[in-house]
């Protein structure tokens, strides 16, 4: 069945694409193609389909009907009110792992309103009122979990994305304002962020880290949705202001907080008092440990992160059960991901970001605690965050921003590198000064270090 479904979208995709020019056909053509699709797309919203498997297989195949949409948007609605039925057809609440298949079947079906939003284009456009409805109603009913209404929320952003940057800015209001109410709290970033421990008052507050989890990962979403298309420079300002550049005021300062507080998590003074469980929480899964030797394929953990349309979502956690080492494992790791993601994105809008945000905070804290960093979280800082950082500086701020961030990282960087190196040369093994993430006595990070 799944395999029809790919054939399916390869069939829909060749005559719709727009690349063989269909609206340029015979009449005769296109009224037997439009027969044809509409008749199919009739009999799959016919469906009642509510086992999870089955629903998730109908979602592809309305999915794969996204280009036909494209032509023919009479019948989006009905798409539209088809997904929205599968979605509460679907249990909300599963606290049975045995039936998680429906949380995933829900991000599925919500990941479907992607994927048509990009394929039906502007065909979609007088439907965002319904949706937008609709989610606000999910909403108040409690029937929206905070992982399905970004997924919605990003389908919102792309279907905006075809309406042009006024219509953008929109969206982003109505979408991150109310992300705003709580984010900006002074009351949590004092109790939480204040000093490292509070970090493990946090972790026990389970509905509440999610909760600061999915709002990043919206930032993020918001971030690579309404960005600067390929070609465009990102470091010069432009008649039109990027969509985003109002709100990085006020979202990245609690976000580097937050990150200055992790970051701390692995300086010794702190870690040595550290709980266990948290402990346990800061070293590698196996997952990660095969990932980064590129050996293996070990089977996910349960509780591990699933990657939908490129970002993490934890399938099964919403905040309903205590957490536990991998929660919080996940946890850490995809505030690091998304966290790092977002201010490399914002950095991009260029001088928004460099005249609008206080460099000092940004150096406390990715810098703070560069040498207890481990060799891995270096690599993604400077990949993700610095890089960006660098090509989009203005030239006349690079005395500012780069010599704070840069510094430190590159004493730091020369002071590891010659270490190992020195052990690689004369010793005939590596030594590696960072001292956290791998059980004692284990020789990966010595492997990853020499390869």
């Amino acid at each position: 069945m799944e395999s029809m479904q790919v054939a399916l979208e390869s069939v829909v995709s060749s005559i719709f694409d727009g690349s063989n020019e269909f609206a340029g056909g015979s009449s005769e053509v296109h009224d037997a193609l439009c027969g044809i699709f509409e008749g199919l797309l009739r009999e799959l919203l016919s469906l009642k389909w509510t086992e999870p498997a089955l629903v998730e297989v109908l979602g592809h195949y309305l999915d794969a009907m996204g280009p036909f949409l494209k032509y023919f948007s009479d019948v989006v609605g009905s798409v539209i009110n088809k997904l929205f039925e599968l979605l509460n057809s679907l249990p909300f609440v599963v606290k049975d792992p045995s039936t998680s298949s429906a949380r995933h079947a829900r991000l599925q079906i919500c990941t479907s309103f992607i994927r048509i939003a990009k394929s039906a284009d502007k065909s979609i456009l007088p439907h965002m009122k319904g949706i937008a409805d609709t989610m606000v109603y999910l909403q108040r009913e409690g029937r929206l979990l905070r992982g399905e209404h970004n997924l919605l929320g990003e389908a919102f952003l792309v279907i905006a994305s075809a309406a042009g940057v006024q219509q953008q800015q929109e969206v982003l209001a109505w979408l991150l304002e109310p992300l705003s109410q709580q984010w900006i709290q002074i009351e949590w970033q004092n109790n939480y962020l204040s000093e490292p421990l509070g970090l493990v008052r946090l972790c026990s507050e389970t509905a509440f880290m999610w909760s600061l989890f999915h709002t990043i990962t919206f930032f993020e979403k918001a971030l690579k949705r309404s960005g600067m298309r390929k070609g465009q420079s990102s470091s010069t300002s432009s008649s039109t202001p990027h969509p985003m550049a109002s709100h990085l005021s006020w979202m990245l300062p609690p976000l580097l907080k937050l990150l200055r507080a992790i970051h701390s998590l692995w300086s010794p003074s702190v870690f040595q008092v550290l709980p266990g469980e948290i402990k346990a929480a800061m070293s590698m899964s196996d997952v990660e440990r095969s990932s980064l030797l590129g050996v293996g394929n070990p089977k996910l953990s349960k509780g591990a992160l699933t990657f939908i349309e490129g970002s993490p979502f934890d399938v099964n956690k919403e905040g309903y059960t205590e957490p536990n080492e991998a929660d919080i494992r996940n946890w850490l790791k995809g505030i690091r991901d998304s966290g790092y993601n977002v201010l490399g994105l914002s950095a991009t809008i260029g001088d928004p970001f460099f005249k609008g945000i206080d460099v000092d905070s940004v150096a406390l804290a990715l810098i703070e605690n560069i040498q207890s960093m481990e060799f891995r979280h270096t690599r993604q800082l400077v990949h993700s965050v610095l890089i960006p950082l660098v090509k989009s500086c203005p030239p006349d701020m690079w005395g500012v921003w780069l010599e704070k961030l840069l510094h430190p990282l590159f004493v730091h960087c020369q002071q590891a590198l010659s270490c190992s190196w020195f052990g690689l040369l004369h010793e005939g093994r590596a030594k590696v000064p960072d001292n956290h993430g791998i059980l004692t006595g284990s020789d990966l990070k010595v492997e990853v270090m020499e390869e």
